[in-house]
């Protein structure tokens, strides 16, 4: 999921940086993968499933997906998964 949401960045941000970011607290992985970049409407419809199966593979391992974007603004993806 960390590598689609990074391929994801880099195809289609158009931004100069993607930041990653690797957080274990509490028995809990967080990825987070955001850039500063073109953005997009999380709630248009698309032609691809990437997203939804990002959120349907975090879901069986028991964790989120979350997703935070808007055109003009950049895209900040979390996923968030039980270790241990």
């Amino acid at each position: 999921m960390f590598k689609e949401a990074l391929a994801n960045a880099v195809r289609h941000a158009g931004a100069e940086a993607v930041r990653v970011t690797v957080r274990i607290a509490g028995g809990r992985l967080a990825v987070v993968v955001a850039d500063g970049g073109l953005g997009f409407d999380p709630a248009a419809p698309t032609d691809g499933n990437g997203l939804a199966n990002m959120a349907l593979r975090a879901a069986r391992l028991g964790g989120t997906l979350t997703i935070d974007a808007a055109p003009g603004r950049g895209t900040w993806v979390e996923l968030n998964v039980p270790i241990g």
